[in-house]
């Protein structure tokens, strides 16, 4: 987001100097370009001194030409609507991002179900090359045959959502097959499992438990594929490994029920309104939330601030702020966990001392208003 505000930042500086700039066929002879030059200088550095306000103070609009105010006032209001629709992109994106998760996650499966596929085809090819017509060891053949695969077989949810999501589509010609020769095949986990004359239930689900992380971390094809549906992956992933797992444990704990796909969320509206409080709130309110910030840390300097830790802070304000069901306890603990993974080695305790400073900051001027679950201790 800070080098697109600097995008926008430049373009705003670019059409003051478009506007002022006469191309040298088309100036007269007692045109002065220091004049021009002057302006330029001097509304660009109004501009910058004011970015985000479509207004002037007067005491500085009064001593302006009109030429230099109006060109001021036309940057300002570009660069405000411009970073209004860049935002407004990027949150549809995260929205994306985030719906596309349970999409991915129907394909997991969806994957896994085309690897039995490719078992039994193998098989179906080996007992054609056999003189004596005599297919291979039925306990070879428990990848495909055996009560989690079946549950995946028959499972309404899923084939609606192949139907709505086009998760028939192979993404690359022979994807399955590849996956399953090249990857599967070799897998030495696959291949013990494989081997066992008898297998339990609890067999079979360590072997799927296994197979999602490999499908997911280390089988090259289907790694790079789900890589390529999101930039995001390092995130999602994980997201992706718990709700297929917790999908292949539902099924092994009751092998006649009808499976059902996990929920990303129990209520979306209700989560994308967090997620817009937090996005919107966070930029809105930028100038206030620094100055938050200066008045508990006199040393503070946006400058030597990591930018991971100056928008958690502010992200942390936002929720303490604008989000009443949500305790302040849980919002100092996550932005503190956030912080130990997506931050500097030290942010986890430098988050939590200033984060902690701020909420009492911020509860003595009646700023924190917390309501329903956000009262609970």
């Amino acid at each position: 987001m800070h080098n697109l505000q600097l995008r926008v930042e430049e373009q705003g500086k670019t059409l003051i100097a478009n506007h002022f700039f006469v191309p040298y066929e088309e100036r007269p002879e007692e045109y002065d370009a220091d004049i021009d030059s002057a302006r330029t200088l001097l509304a660009t550095s109004i501009f910058q001194d004011h970015l985000g306000l479509l207004s002037l103070p007067n005491e500085i609009s009064a001593d302006l030409e009109p030429a230099v105010f109006e060109i001021v006032l036309r940057a300002l209001r570009f660069y405000r609507e411009e970073l209004s629709r860049v935002n407004q992109n990027l949150f549809q994106n995260l929205v994306f991002e985030t719906k596309n998760l349970s999409i991915e996650y129907a394909r997991l499966l969806w994957i896994i179900k085309q690897l039995a596929v490719q078992v039994r085809e193998e098989e179906t090819r080996k007992a054609g090359k056999f003189l004596d017509n005599q297919p291979s060891q039925p306990f070879l053949l428990k990848f495909a045959d055996n009560p989690i695969i079946a549950a995946l077989e028959n499972f309404p949810e899923l084939e609606v959502s192949a139907a709505r999501n086009n998760l028939n589509f192979e993404p690359s010609d022979g994807f399955f097959r590849h996956l399953y020769k090249e990857n599967l095949k070799t897998d030495e986990r696959y291949i013990a499992y494989a081997h066992l004359q008898e297998a339990t239930l609890n067999d079979h689900l360590e072997f799927f438990r296994h197979l999602v992380k490999q499908l997911l971390y280390t089988y090259s094809p289907s790694v790079s594929y789900f890589e390529g549906n999101s930039i995001t992956w390092e995130e999602d992933c994980e997201v992706l490994k718990n709700m297929a797992i917790r999908t292949l444990k539902s099924i092994a704990a009751d092998t006649d029920a009808t499976p059902t796909l996990v929920a990303l969320t129990t209520d979306w509206e209700d989560d994308q309104l967090f997620m817009e409080t937090l996005f919107f709130k966070t930029w809105e309110l930028r100038e206030s939330l620094n100055e938050e910030l200066a008045a508990v840390s006199k040393n503070w300097d946006p400058g030597r601030l990591a930018l991971s830790d100056e928008l958690l802070l502010k992200m942390g304000m936002v929720e303490l702020m604008h989000c009443a069901s949500v305790p302040v306890k849980v919002t100092l603990n996550e932005f503190v966990d956030i912080a130990k993974l997506y931050s500097t080695p030290n942010s986890g305790t430098f988050i939590n001392g200033l984060l902690d400073s701020l909420s009492t900051r911020l509860k003595d001027a009646g700023k924190i208003k917390k309501s329903g679950k956000g009262m609970m201790a």
